[in-house]
Formats: structure tokens, sequence, C-alpha cells
């Protein structure tokens, strides 16, 4: 009796655990560019054979990337947020309109100045949703905090 249980438990392990999928890696981090600013990088690492869009993908077709900055009175959030990465676009009968995607790598890069030389901490999110020819899994939300010092 104790080996089919255990049997049991272990074939319930892998099924939960292989339905887990994570492509998506993220990073992040801050590169000093002078005194007080600084360029954030929220860069994406996927997996071979997934896709995530870009922050410009037309209304109306999949999910873009948003990356979002909480207010803080310590931090002016610069110009627009950059993609660095290949950009692909197709066009996709489902939706009717252009996708813009990134396979392998990319890197949101903003910059921001602060308004003190102490430490400042910027909070922020990014929602993403991978996709892969085949399926698209649920948009994911991830909150990040990144020291300026």
């Amino acid at each position: 009796m104790k080996q089919l249980f255990f049997i049991v438990i272990m074939i319930f392990s892998i099924t939960v655990s292989s339905q887990i999928i994570e492509p998506v890696t993220l990073q992040f981090s801050s590169v000093k560019k002078n005194k007080n600013t600084y360029e954030i990088h929220v860069k994406a690492n996927i997996q071979k054979g997934w896709h995530i869009f870009s922050q410009s993908t037309d209304t109306g077709g999949s999910l873009p990337t948003n990356i979002s900055f909480k207010k803080n009175k310590m931090i002016i959030v610069n110009g627009n947020l950059k993609e660095v990465g290949v950009l692909k676009e197709k066009y996709e009968d489902v939706f009717e309109v252009n996708t813009k995607y990134y396979y392998n790598i990319v890197d949101f890069v903003q910059l921001v100045k602060t308004k003190t030389n102490a430490p400042v901490k910027l909070e922020g999110t990014i929602m993403y949703m991978a996709c892969k020819d085949e399926q698209c899994l649920t948009p994911q939300e991830v909150e990040f905090e990144i020291m300026l010092n």
C-alpha cells in the first residue's frame, strides 16, 4: 500500500511540475550615466520558440508588453521607454492586425533622473504575454524594485 501511495504522489508531482511553463526570465538593473541620471533595464530572456509582444502592438491584437513605474517624488522618468532587440512584425489573420514581437532577448530601457544624491528605490511592474505558434500563456504581471545610488 505504501508503494502505491508513493507512486501516486510521484505521478502527481511530475504532472504538476510539468504544467508550470515559464518561458521568460526577467532581469532588472540600472546603469549610472552621470551624477543623477540612470538607465533602467528590464531585460527579458525568452526561451527558444517563444516570443513576447512589443509595447507598440496594434490595438485589437495581442496584449502588448506594458512597463509602468510607481510614482516617486524623488524620481523623474525621462522620455519614452525604448525597446532594444530584433523586432519582428507579422500580420495575424486571427486579429486582423499586425503584431510586433521579440524572440530570444529584448531589453526595455528607460532614462530616469533622481532629485537627490541619496539612494532611492524605483518600483514598477511589467505585464507581458508569452506565446509560441500553438499557444499563448496567461498574461504575467511582475513587480520589481531597483535601487538607484
